[in-house]
């Protein structure tokens, strides 16, 4: 009877590891349509950005670089430290670091080069 349910978990777990690999199990990033808008950051000594952007609402272990590893579906294409600036410029100087859950934040968008 062990040597049975042994089995059965063995079989259940491939199915599940088959499954995650063919589907997985992420939820996919809601987003609003791209839009391109020009912004000003909050200190008068730094330059204007006109960049595209999606609105994306932050859940519960999102980071901003994952958030644009996800919308770009591979890797980044640009610098973190462009990242960065590019996320600030957006929303008002805010940083990455204080991002909070639940709040709707832009994210640039980038193409792949």
């Amino acid at each position: 009877m062990k040597k049975l349910g042994f089995l059965m978990g063995i079989i259940f777990l491939i199915y599940i590891i088959q499954y995650d690999i063919r589907y997985g199990t992420l939820i996919p990033v809601k987003a609003v349509p791209v839009s391109t808008q020009t912004t000003e950051s909050p200190s008068p000594g730094k330059a204007k950005t006109t960049a595209p952007y999606i609105k994306v609402k932050v859940k519960a272990g999102d980071t901003v670089l994952s958030i644009i590893e996800q919308l770009t579906h591979n890797s980044i294409p640009v610098s973190i430290d462009k990242v960065i600036t590019d996320f600030k410029a957006l929303n008002n100087g805010i940083s990455p670091e204080n991002i909070k859950i639940g709040k709707e934040y832009k994210f640039p968008v980038y193409k792949k080069t």
